[in-house]
């Protein structure tokens, strides 16, 4: 990286609630049309990558629609595995998106697991965990993924810091002492999502969002989530990168994975505040689960 430079990493995603305000009889059907649109852009910008909200289920319902409409899933899992081996296609780690707080640890160790092995069947596991939606993780999260040889972690809810020391990068440790590198998405997983579809606006908004999170970055990167729930168009923001005209004041804008990302911020070495234990978002699960 040139000395100076900050760099705007957008990451494009789909966040996909199997079930949540609709159960998966509906909201499996949308996969079809979602990966179709998938496909396009990903033949329509030969460099688009997409991270498939970390979790391998969304294939296995995707082959079943399939074939419940009649089609062979042959030439479907080949375009998976083409995207997935250039990197452009990024799946895993987990086989679902579990409340990491409500299940045993068994069925996190297996979920990683069925996760790792899934995805290898199609060339390529993502090496850092995935927790953008979960309402509050466990404290030996570090721990577990540890074992799995992951890179660093992603999450959202349930991060407690003093408010005169809020950054968006820590370090979380676990019972056993685990530690690893966690980016916290303080601006949600939704801070830039529809960008090109609203293109006028695209740059400032753009500007706005990384003005915000640079003050709380241990490093000269920042993090833009480029989607959101069950987003079934992948944003057609590369030629918009491409020709520069998003970057400014020595910032440079570009497409990213969360595999990237972590590289380029534990390629500064940042000193980073210790977390260590459970991450609880009490209000949110109580909301959740009793609409108070």
């Amino acid at each position: 990286m040139t000395d100076g430079v900050k760099y705007a990493h957008i990451v494009s995603h789909t966040h996909w609630d199997r079930e949540w305000y609709l159960n998966s009889k509906y909201t499996n059907e949308w996969l079809v049309p979602f990966f179709e649109n998938l496909f396009r852009m990903m033949e329509q910008e030969p460099q688009y990558k997409f991270v498939l909200d970390g979790q391998t289920s969304m294939i296995e319902d995707y082959f079943e629609q399939l074939e419940l409409q009649g089609k062979s899933i042959d030439e479907f899992k080949l375009q998976i595995k083409k995207y997935a081996e250039e990197g452009r296609l990024v799946i895993g780690p987990y086989y679902l998106q579990p409340d990491w707080q409500l299940v045993s640890e068994e069925s996190l160790v297996r979920n990683l697991l069925i996760g790792h092995q899934m995805s290898q069947e199609f060339g390529s596991t993502m090496k850092v965990g995935w927790l953008l939606d979960n309402f509050g993780q466990i404290s030996q999260t570090s721990q577990i993924h540890k074992e799995f040889d992951m890179k660093g972690l992603f999450v959202w809810r349930g991060v407690e810091m003093d408010p005169m020391h809020v950054h968006s990068e820590f370090s979380w440790q676990s019972p056993d002492g685990t530690k690893m590198t966690t980016v916290y998405l303080l601006s949600s997983y939704r801070n830039a999502m529809r960008l090109a579809e609203y293109n006028e606006i695209m740059g400032g908004r753009i500007k706005s969002e990384v003005e915000k999170l640079l003050p709380f970055a241990r490093t000269p990167n920042v993090l833009l989530m480029n989607g959101y729930d069950q987003e079934m168009i992948p944003d057609d923001i590369l030629p918009h990168i491409k020709n520069g005209k998003m970057d400014f004041d020595n910032v440079k804008v570009i497409q990213s994975t969360p595999e990237e990302f972590m590289e380029a911020v534990k390629k500064h070495h940042p000193q980073l505040q210790e977390l260590k234990g459970a991450r609880k978002d009490m209000q949110n699960l109580f909301q959740r689960f009793y609409g108070v």
